[in-house]
Order: C-alpha cells, then structure tokens, then sequence
C-alpha cells in the first residue's frame, strides 16, 4: 500500500492524489514521482520560474534531474492494480470516500499445524488489504496468473478503529492492532484484537474475579473469594458449567459459580476455572496467588480538598500513616517513619495524569518519569541495566561519570541519537535516529537523576502549591512502603498517592464517557471542547473531591436548548441541573454544589445538543 501526495482536485501541477496498492510480480519502474494511480502523468516543472510543460510519457519517461546519477531514460511505467481519491473512485466505489491511508496486510495461507481457529480455506491465497483512515478490511482475489479478480469486504460489520497492523498467527488467527479514533492521543479504543473463525461451536471465555477488594496475596492461612460470572459463552442459549482447581491437583475443589478457598501453607498458587460448554469445548483462566506476607497499607490524610489546588498561597497540612501485619505500624513506632519514602512533586504541562501510576514512584523522582517511560518504551533494556553492567554501563554508572559535568544532557541526548563507542570499552552503541533531542534529553535527565538525593518528607507536615505557572500541572504527594518480610515471596510494597490538579477541567480529558463527540478545532484558542447531542449522553471524571466546593462553572455553547445535570454515577440521583437556554456564542454557566467526596462525577445530557469546553471548581 502506497499514501499518495494530498492534492484534492486535478490542477496545472498534475493529477488530484491518489493512494495506491501495488504489485511486483518483476522488477519495474512504478511511476513515482512522475506518474501515479493508472499512470496519470505528471508534467514537467521549472521550479525556479513555476513554468508548467509537457506531462511526462508513461511509456518513456525521462529522468532529467541534475541530481540523478542512474539512467536517464526510465523503464515504462507500471500502473498500480487498485488506486483511489478523496472522493468517489469510478473505478473501485467499494473503497469509499474521505480521507486515505492505503496499508498492505498479510496474504492468508493455512497453518501447517492442525488449529480449531484458523481462517477458512476460501481465504487461501488472499491479500488482506487495510485502510487505516477509513477503518476498513478488505480482500483481494486473484487468479492463477496473479490478476486481481475481486475486492470483497471483510466483517463489514465490525466496528475498527484505524486498524495499523495485521498479522497471521502460527494458528491461522488474525491479529489486528488497532490505533484508535484520534491522531496521537492516548485512545481508550485502542486495543490488539484476535479474530478467529470457528466452524461451528464457539468455546466458552472463563473469566475469573476476586470478589469485594480481596487481594491475590496474603499471609497463611488465607481465604480467597472468588467469581466465574464475568465468564461467557458466544453462542446464544449454550448453558455452560464450572470447574475449579488448584493447579497441579485432579480433583476441583469447586463446581460453584462463586466459591471460596483456603490456604494453609506458605508458597505461590495458581487457582485455575474451566468453563465447559454443552459440546465439550471449554476456556481457560488462571489467577496467581502467593501466600506469606500481607501487603502494608498505606493512608494519606490530609486537612483539605483531596483532588485540587487553587491558590500559589494555599498549603496543606498531610499525615502519612502504615500498618501491616507482620512489621506493626507506624502510629505505635514499631515501623520507623525514616522507612517510609515520602515525595511531593509538581509534574508541568505536557504530563498525562492518566500515565502516572503509584508504582513509579519507587527509584527517581516522578519529575523524570516522561524520560523513564521513553527508555522503557525503547529498545534500552537489551543493552543496559539500572545497577549492573550488561553489554553496555549501568545507568547509575553513567550518572555517576556525568553528575559534575555541566553539558551532560546535551552531550549524552545527541550520543543516544548518532550513536558511539570508546567512552566505555570497545562495545559500540547503535543509533536511535527515531528519537527526537527533546525526548532524548528527557532520558539523560532520568539516568543522571538516579545520582540524586532520594530524601523524601517527613511523615506529617505541611506542603505548599507554589511551583505552578498555569493549569496544566498538578501536583503528586506519594508514600510507599516495602515490608521487612524474609521468605520465598519476599517483601510487599504499599503504595499511595494523592493527585492534586487544577480545578478547571478540561472536558475532552474525560476519563469516561458515553455517547459525545470529542472535537479538536484548527486555528482556534480552544485546546479542544465535548459534542454532547443525544439525550443520555454523558461523560466522567474519577476520583473528585466536592469538600469546601460551592459551585461549578461550565463554559459552553448551546446549539438547542434543553438541560443537563449533575450526578455521581449513571442513573444515580441528581446533585445538580443547568438549564440551557439556545446560545451559539462560547460564555459560562453555573451549577450549585455541595457534595464530599465523588468517586465519578458525571455531566449528562437531559435534553438539546450543547458544546462543552471545560468546567471549573469554585471554593466557597
């Protein structure tokens, strides 16, 4: 699959742009840059004095570039087999229209190995082609001289979302890596999708759910509650049956949908659910449990609101507290409070809160985590570990070598890039040209940060939201904890953190949503704002804190009017209601609160069609 140029109508410069698949059955010239689609011609340009010409022969095409070293009389040009535009295509209407992104998947050709899941032998032979602008599969056909005969879509009715890679399994499954709706954004609707084809019954899925917040680890003995009822069956009216065993042993030691176990002994299980069907077919889950050590838990108080800040004045007073089962706590001094590793760090614009997690806060300091995940995203790991030499030096190494040295990030971000060797032995260190400055110097921050005074806070005290220069920070306080716990499963760590944000919310960082439309407007001082145009719809944020908030502002627009509202889950009680009277000019509304803490506050449409740019939180 071939993206072509991006003119949408035929003009002096040539033909409008077209996307092409390809085929090489010998070498051959396939008319770029002079021609494209069926060989529509381009013409001869003086780039200097924007002179058009002749259009180019796609029979004898002449290269008379002064930069070309090759032969300046071309092969004839090789139209492509398929090609399309923006608009309708005379040729192939079965492609659609819109925007273009022609990609060229696998051909499809049975496993050698005996599989319940493979692509039927229609598909022998086959090209799955893909178009990731327009979230289509389709297949070609050919005949034994390898012409195309035939386009035919493929599960037209299955919803993909810019599909970017497929793949065929050792099993003869399709694998497709779907990118999601929106251009370089964290999409909720990514996901790899395993697409098997099932000659008549369909196996059940066995899914296993701990009940209530009983976790998969604990000190002997230890009762675990567990669920089957997230399991299922695709094919209507199947009736489906349980088993539960305790991997290694024959015998289950339930046939319940939900059950319990006990362990007695110290050690790693695995519990594992079979889910049979009425035709023998089942699935298969496993959950891990290890017995020995309870996790320490891990609480942060503080005196005010949890979820935002306001003022540059404003401060906090916070108390950290641990207990756990087997070290004691730190209330009654049995666990010491230097043990515990306490952090306050503002993250700047640019941080997506959704990528932080409690378990990065262990090591360096949360202000270089976007340079951590870069090296954990790369392809560092083959050659360099935190503390031990491997091919390459350990990063403590290197930021013990850099730590005095003013230039370090410069010097070591272009190295990362152009690659290098002699600084540390022979050994050389590829190249990563796929990594801009920017993102190379956030790595050598991470590395060279290792070196720093990991000191946290004290336990109790006071800290102070004074590093912000606008409202796309916020501010982490994070505590964690590793037990003293010396046995095969070793020491647990307890982890919490508290997320302290600008109380203006933008709408499209929603953390959940349900029928809206997120719009992302060119050439606007708008980052972007929600379309919410169906009665019911809504969207959420997690997590929210109402303590000391008397009001919310919401700036929108109002395309019909009609009434939204304010609840604390779907189809829970109302908190509050804004009328919406028909306004197209972007201006603010208010809703009354009183409420304490949320986990989801939800916005949803009542009635009308409104546009929503963000909200904000208001303290008394």
């Amino acid at each position: 699959g071939e993206v072509g140029p991006d003119a949408g109508k035929d003009g002096r410069y040539g033909p409008q742009s077209y996307d092409e698949w390809n085929q090489a059955k010998t070498p051959g010239n396939y008319g770029w840059p002079y021609f494209e689609a069926d060989n529509k011609a381009f013409p001869h340009r003086n780039f200097e004095t924007d002179e058009v010409g002749d259009y180019f022969d796609p029979e004898h095409p002449i290269n008379e570039s002064p930069n070309n070293t090759g032969s300046r009389e071309l092969p004839p040009a090789r139209p492509a087999i398929v090609w399309y535009p923006y608009g309708e295509s005379e040729e192939f209407p079965m492609l659609g229209t819109g925007s273009r992104s022609a990609m060229g998947g696998p051909f499809y050709y049975p496993p050698k190995q005996k599989s319940e899941v493979a692509f039927p032998d229609y598909y022998e032979g086959k090209w799955f082609i893909f178009e990731w602008a327009r979230s289509w599969i389709k297949v070609m056909t050919f005949d034994e001289d390898a012409n195309l005969t035939k386009i035919e879509p493929f599960l037209n009715d299955f919803q993909f979302s810019k599909p970017i890679d497929i793949k065929f399994g050792q099993d003869g499954a399709m694998y497709v890596a779907d990118y999601g709706a929106n251009y370089f954004a964290n999409n909720e609707d990514a996901r790899l999708l395993k697409i098997e084809y099932r000659k008549e019954n369909i196996p059940p899925t066995a899914i296993i759910a701990t009940i209530a917040t009983n976790e998969n680890m604990g000190a002997a003995p230890f009762t675990i509650q567990l669920s089957a009822e997230n399991s299922f069956d695709f094919d209507k009216n199947d009736e489906i049956s349980y088993q539960w065993f305790i991997k290694g042993e024959n015998e289950a030691f339930s046939t319940d949908l939900n059950t319990s176990y006990t362990f007695n002994s110290i050690g790693n299980y695995t519990i594992v659910l079979e889910v049979h069907d009425k035709n023998g077919d089942k699935g298969i889950a496993q959950q891990l449990v290890r017995i020995g050590n309870n996790r320490p838990k891990v609480s942060i108080e503080v005196d005010g609101n949890r979820s935002f800040y306001f003022r540059k004045s404003d401060k906090l007073n916070y108390k950290v507290s641990v207990t756990d089962a087997e070290d004691g706590s730190t209330e009654n001094k049995t666990i010491a409070s230097s043990d515990v590793n306490v952090q306050f760090n503002y993250m700047n614009e640019g941080t997506d809160m959704a990528n932080i997690s409690p378990e990065m806060f262990e090591g360096a300091s949360i202000q270089y985590i976007k340079g951590k995940n870069l090296i954990d995203g790369s392809d560092c790991k083959s050659c360099h570990d935190v503390s031990k030499k491997s091919i390459g030096p350990a990063y403590m190494a290197i930021a013990n070598k850099y730590k005095d040295q003013y230039d370090a990030v410069p010097l070591l971000a272009e190295k990362i890039i152009k690659g290098g060797k002699g600084v540390w032995g022979e050994g050389l260190m590829a190249a990563h040209p796929q990594h801009t400055i920017a993102q190379t110097e956030e790595m050598v921050k991470y590395i060279l940060s290792l070196m720093e005074d990991k000191k946290g806070l004290d336990i109790e005290g006071v800290i102070a939201f004074n590093q912000h220069k606008n409202r796309e920070g916020f501010y982490v306080l994070s505590a964690n904890y590793a037990d003293k716990v010396n046995n095969e499963i070793g020491p647990l760590v307890g982890r919490n953190a508290l997320f302290f944000r600008s109380p203006r919310l933008e709408a499209e960082d929603y953390e959940k949503s349900e029928h809206v439309m997120r719009m992302s407007p060119p050439l606007s001082d708008i980052k972007g704002f929600l379309v919410l145009n169906e009665a019911g719809g809504w969207f959420a944020f997690n997590n929210i804190d109402l303590q000391g908030i008397s009001k919310m502002e919401v700036r929108l627009r109002v395309i019909q009017g009609g009434n939204l509202k304010l609840i604390s889950r779907p189809g829970a009680e109302e908190l509050g209601n804004l009328e919406l009277k028909e306004n197209k000019e972007w201006h603010t509304l208010e809703i009354p609160v009183s409420r304490g803490f949320l986990n989801q506050m939800v916005i949803q449409l009542v009635s009308g069609e409104v546009e929503i740019d963000y909200v904000e939180l208001m303290m008394n």
